[in-house]
């Protein structure tokens, strides 16, 4: 009877697939993702509403605070807690028949976990278009680079004892030059990348202290006409100009004000006028007693340079028309899309990097064995 057992649990044992694959591994990582997004929901509601009961608007904010970092602490520590305690995998891995092991079969360290961890955000994330995790798809043994990185292997829950290795990684499969040129193509793409997002931030944080300066922002009135007022401004930019006057019951500059801008001169570097009058439009009049009676530098007329007023002595106030606002979130948004570029950068780079070490893992091909 034993011997019969026996011979069935070999049996069974061997028509089940020792390795597990890419989409089944894909599969246990969603419904990882909905665990971890659910309860750490649940979390956060918990400890924010506990801590908001109890001290009221300052509770809210110490309770928003600790729920923020015990999710966090739960999203970086979820897989390599998991995968070094004797569930041996993450929830997922255990729900769908997998566990994680070493080469002789037995549950991973927690250092090891720690490694493959890393290496998994590394390797694995869109920054480098899952390309760790791909290959799992056209390994024999199924590993990912975070799992050769730490000698590890996702096997069947129902399988005993040491790996079977007989299988060839997919570097074993290529060359070290295939391999070397990928790397190298990493590694290019990682700087150019680099290169760009730094431009882009540094370029950005040049515009916003240059929006943010306070000589886009004029008040005054010439003494004469042989001595100029001037204000610096980018093609970026728009500029309305006030003067002192009335508005009339139809929203209009009163006549004997708008008389008084019909002989203002705003003269661009190249001495043209780029200032246009317009009395229909006064808006609401400022407290100061203001009312628009013009706008230059929108983006069709300005470029970058000092401009020259000639105001007939008439006192005029001018004030960023709203583009400089516009231009400082898009400028900030563009430091943000610089800082994922530089991100991107950084994960092509660590590739690069791991996959150079990589190759002199690489086993030299056999006299007469092809790649």
């Amino acid at each position: 009877m034993d011997e019969k057992n026996s011979v069935l649990a070999s049996e069974m044992e061997h028509d089940i697939p020792m390795f597990k694959g890419f989409w089944i591994r894909g599969l246990a990582a969603l419904i990882d993702y909905l665990l971890i997004s659910f309860g750490t929901i649940i979390i956060f509601l918990i400890v924010v509403l506990f801590f908001g009961q109890i001290m009221g608007v300052e509770g809210y904010i110490i309770g928003f605070l600790l729920a923020w970092l015990l999710v966090v602490a739960i999203g970086l520590g979820y897989k390599p807690a998991m995968e070094a305690s004797s569930f041996q995998g993450t929830f997922g891995k255990y729900f769908l028949g997998m566990k994680i092991v070493n080469r002789e079969g037995h549950r991973i360290t927690l250092k090891d976990a720690i490694i493959r961890y890393i290496m998994f955000i590394v390797s694995s994330g869109t920054h480098v278009l899952f390309l760790g995790s791909v290959m799992i798809g056209f390994d024999e043994r199924k590993q990912g680079l975070h799992d050769m990185v730490a000698d590890t292997y996702v096997i069947s829950k129902h399988h005993y004892g040491p790996v079977n290795l007989d299988g060839k990684s997919i570097f074993e499969k290529l060359n070290k030059t295939y391999v070397s040129i990928g790397a190298a193509f990493f590694l290019i793409v990682g700087v150019l990348l680099s290169n760009y997002g730094s431009s882009m931030i540094v370029e950005s944080f040049e515009h916003i202290e240059e929006a943010s300066n306070e000589e886009f922002d004029w008040k005054g009135a010439d003494s004469s006409s042989n001595n100029k007022m001037s204000i610096k401004t980018h093609e970026w930019m728009g500029y309305e100009v006030f003067i002192k006057g009335n508005v009339t019951d139809e929203g209009e500059v009163a006549d004997e004000d708008c008389e008084k801008a019909r002989n203002f001169v705003l003269e661009s570097p190249g001495n043209e006028n780029v200032f246009s009058v317009n009395c229909d439009d006064a808006g609401e009049r400022t407290n100061e007693g203001y009312v628009k009676i013009g706008i230059f530098c929108d983006s069709q007329s300005c470029s970058d340079g000092t401009y020259t007023w000639d105001t007939d002595n008439n006192m005029v106030y001018v004030y960023d028309s709203g583009e400089g606002v516009y231009h400082l979130i898009q400028f900030s948004y563009l430091i943000n899309i610089g800082t994922s570029i530089i991100g991107f950068s950084v994960g092509f780079l660590l590739t690069g990097i791991v996959m150079f070490v990589l190759i002199f893992f690489i086993k030299p091909k056999e006299e007469g064995e092809t790649s």
